[in-house]
């Protein structure tokens, strides 16, 4: 078979899979019925395929034309067949691109620094290799093995390492750029891409080959080195964590600012201050120490703050305030003991306790009993001692001017006379002073007369309470995001009204929700028992399980809830309805 293409031959001849898809699949179809050495050149002249379309006017069809008897070498002998050029060089036409992919060579990972928590303690561990393989080399020599402490030239290299390491890993393409350009001369230095993260630094190696920033202060006297060409470090690696963290606890769990500044004296870090945040928000110790209780958001109010157009008292919060020295006070509490057992233990009252410490599970009457401890305070100016008279004649006092106070801002211009406020519904207006009712001649209408002025006069009051001073109770005024809500099994600290490290420790056992589905109450077991919390004094330790060790060798994991002190609060009582 014959071609006057050396670009065909060519195409046959070489590997046709590096070629074009077209080219790739014709050349194929061809060597599936013919083989390579079948192939030969011919001049385009003597090419009976040309003659049709290149030369003359148009093909000889006669039967001796070189048509259909072919050209005229072919009678003679293959020796004086046409020759091919000896030397062809492969065509480049509808070559596949080719791309290079050059291989490099990254150290791999001598040291695995995530099983080290401090980096002093991997420097002293690499130090300790190091150390090893120069005694086998001092044993084979008969020379004396090194013994006794690390020194600070063994420290100082096994720190080279670890950061040679790094960068390595970090910053390959750069490393071996730099790497390379020591050997070269300064005009002949490969530059860095502009696409790198160290192009802007102008890094060089140093004689420990470790990446540093060429800097402009280099001529500035009596500093150190490492603050003219501060060591460049990326702040995803875990020697980077692990030297951050390192300042961290030498500075006291402090200062953020303290860190930033005291490691720019050595390394660049990118973005220090997010890196420093970062180790901040992971330091154990410091989420302990600085753990504080996660309030839910704030509770609807029950019914017993929303119930309108019922009787006064017929729900009442009661607290604990003084103490109040009054004479007498024991015989007058003896006397009134009975009737104060039946009327706080009988079949209509039922008694809903609050879990200790949580004034603001109480907080509308926990604001009152304040205000009727500052009247009396205010009434009460001298050092005697009451008795019961004069200590009834103080509560009525204060209980007068809290009962007057006004629930609801009433504008100067409003067509209301007077605001809303306790009195309305106990006397029938804000002073108390009850207002004389009309005359009637007949006794009966008299008594329907006053009776239907009094309902009326309350109907108006609830519904001026409803209309004005329900609506200001609908915004929450604090807690009003989202929290996580603690879980069963959760090591927690008990808050406590005395210091952060006289607090109790314990483990949650059972969760309580609330009326909307939240978590709001707790039972904690503490070395003392149970006792029952609002999460609101339970600040969670995130701690791993198996127990982290802070300063000092504290524990603050695993099982060890007896650790500390423990308050003095009352511990859980079995059957207590709980809100």
């Amino acid at each position: 078979m014959w071609s006057d293409s050396a670009t065909v031959l060519s195409w046959i001849r070489a590997d046709h899979r590096k070629y074009k898809q077209f080219v790739a699949c014709r050349i194929g179809e061809l060597l599936t019925i013919s083989d390579v050495s079948l192939w030969r050149w011919v001049p385009s002249k003597q090419n009976p395929a040309d003659i049709a379309t290149k030369w003359g006017n148009g093909p000889d069809l006669k039967n001796d034309s070189v048509l259909f008897n072919g050209p005229s070498f072919l009678q003679l002998v293959e020796a004086d067949w046409p020759k091919e050029r000896k030397f062809t060089p492969p065509t480049e036409e509808e070559l596949r691109p080719c791309y290079t992919i050059n291989k490099i060579a990254i150290p791999e990972h001598l040291v695995e620094l995530e099983r080290f928590s401090q980096l002093t303690r991997a420097i002293r561990a690499v130090a300790y290799v190091y150390r090893f393989a120069e005694n086998l080399k001092q044993k084979i020599r008969g020379q004396v093995r090194l013994v006794g402490p690390l020194t600070s030239e063994e420290l100082q290299r096994a720190e080279c390492l670890l950061i040679r390491e790094s960068q390595w890993q970090c910053f390959p393409d750069e490393m071996v750029i730099l790497r390379r350009n020591c050997e070269k001369a300064i005009d002949a230095q490969t530059p860095l891409a502009k696409d790198s993260a160290l192009y802007q630094l102008c890094p060089f190696l140093d004689e420990q080959g470790i990446a540093r920033v060429d800097g402009r202060i280099g001529a500035a006297p009596y500093v150190e080195k490492e603050t003219k060409f501060p060591v460049i470090l990326s702040k995803r690696h875990r020697l980077t964590t692990l030297l951050l963290d390192g300042y961290h606890r030498k500075y006291l769990h402090g200062n953020k600012e303290t860190v930033v500044n005291e490691v720019r004296q050595r390394c660049y870090i990118p973005k220090l201050r997010a890196a420093v945040n970062s180790v901040a928000k992971a330091c154990q110790w410091c989420r302990v120490y600085k753990s504080s209780p996660k309030i839910p958001r704030m509770a609807p109010l029950p019914l017993a703050r929303l119930a309108s157009f019922v009787r006064p008292f017929t729900y009442v919060g009661l607290d604990f305030f003084g103490p109040l020295t009054v004479k007498g006070a024991a015989r007058l509490i003896q006397e009134q003991m009975e009737q104060l057992a039946v009327t706080f233990t009988g079949t209509t009252t039922r008694w809903i306790f609050n879990p200790p410490g949580t004034p603001h599970m109480g907080g509308a009457w926990e604001r009152m009993v304040r205000s009727i401890k500052t009247a009396v305070e205010t009434a009460y100016t001298n050092n005697r001692k009451l008795d019961d008279e004069a200590l009834e004649t103080f509560m009525v006092e204060a209980e007068a001017i809290v009962n007057s106070r006004p629930l609801t801002y009433l504008p100067l211009t409003s067509e209301e006379s007077e605001a809303l406020t306790p009195n309305h519904f106990l006397l029938g207006n804000s002073s108390g002073v009850r207002q004389p009712v009309t005359e009637a001649t007949d006794p009966a209408e008299a008594l329907r007369s006053s009776w239907s002025q009094v309902q009326h006069q309350l109907d108006v009051f609830w519904r001026r309470w409803t209309r004005e001073y329900l609506p200001t109770l609908t915004k929450r005024p604090k807690w009003c995001g989202e929290e996580k809500p603690i879980m069963e099994g959760q090591l927690v600290l008990v808050v406590g009204d005395g210091k952060r490290n006289e607090w109790t420790r314990g483990r949650i056992v059972e969760a309580i929700k609330g009326a909307d589905g939240r978590i709001r109450q707790a039972i904690v077991q503490t070395a003392r028992g149970l006792v029952r919390r609002p999460v609101a004094r339970l600040a969670i330790l995130e701690v791993d399980e198996g127990g982290n060790t802070g300063p000092g060798g504290q524990n603050y994991g695993g099982e060890n809830v007896d650790i500390g002190n423990t308050s003095s609060n009352a511990s859980v009582t079995a059957g207590v309805d709980c809100q």
